[in-house]
């Protein structure tokens, strides 16, 4: 029986165990817009709904042999990096997407930002990833980490340029009294604006958020999507994802991603 080819994305990011973010997050982010998601886990994690308790970094070896297995395999449209656990990966996703200079790749700053105490990973992040990506996506907040010198959001935008970033979707950007928004930076371009009245909760405040938008816009680049287009449907699906937002432990809030397919089931109430 043949069908129409399902649009393929390849994620780096770490194995969540509470099934809320990471390679978890990507993959029903993929499931829910019509993609399959191929996923090479960075990292073994043990954690819960409220914190992180232990992260093991996968060899980059190991991360290597899973990523060429599946690219000699599978036809990918999209790469989404997500959380890397060591400087040693930077060198090896950049070896990788060396080869396949073709594939459009999404890079989830704002997951590298927590990588404060793993040293050297943001410097590796500038010198190898971010020229890589055909855009970037990080929180209004992620910016002081990602470009300190800068002393406003335009400065700190105009530095991640120089250091050769393609393209940045900032998420966080107060646009109005009660509204709140994406904005799409491009060298040379003028900014679009995304706003949304109905999302009022910071993407910070949900777990899962970044993961979720950044598997979103690399899912529709794997359609065939444009840049601009990819990044504004994002958007309204993470948006749509926290409006509908579930409480499954004794944490933080995740979004869900398969909103669409249990508007009609019965609500039940949390207990713990």
């Amino acid at each position: 029986m043949e069908s129409a080819q399902t649009p393929v994305i390849l994620s780096f990011s770490p194995h969540d165990p509470t099934g809320c973010g990471g390679a978890s997050a990507d993959t029903e982010t993929a499931i829910s817009l019509g993609c399959h998601a191929a996923t090479v886990i960075t990292a073994l994690t043990a954690r819960d709904t409220r914190e992180l308790k232990d992260l093991q970094p996968v060899d980059p070896a190991l991360l290597i042999e899973q990523a060429r297995a599946l690219l000699e395999d599978m036809p990918v449209s999209a790469i989404k990096i997500g959380e890397l656990a060591s400087v040693d990966h930077c060198e090896a996703i950049h070896s990788i997407l060396l080869d396949y200079p073709k594939i459009r790749v999404v890079l989830d700053a704002s997951a590298q930002t927590t990588n404060v105490h793993r040293p050297g990973i943001l410097q590796a992040l500038h010198t190898l990833l971010l020229p890589q990506a055909q855009v970037v996506t990080a929180r209004q907040h992620d910016l002081q980490q990602l470009a300190p010198a800068g002393d406003t959001t335009d400065a700190k935008v105009q530095l991640l340029f120089d250091a050769g970033c393609q393209a940045l979707l900032l998420t966080g950007c107060r646009e109005g009294r009660n509204t709140q928004g994406g904005r799409l930076y491009q060298p040379h371009v003028e900014t679009h604006r995304f706003n949304s009245e109905a999302a009022h909760t910071k993407l910070e405040a949900i777990m899962g958020a970044s993961s979720t938008l950044s598997a979103a816009v690399s899912s529709y680049l794997a359609h065939g999507g444009s840049l601009e287009q990819a990044c504004h449907q994002a958007l309204k699906f993470t948006w749509q994802c926290i409006e509908h937002a579930r409480r499954v432990g004794m944490g933080k809030l995740v979004p869900n991603r398969l909103f669409w397919a249990t508007q009609d089931f019965p609500q039940r109430r949390y207990k713990h």
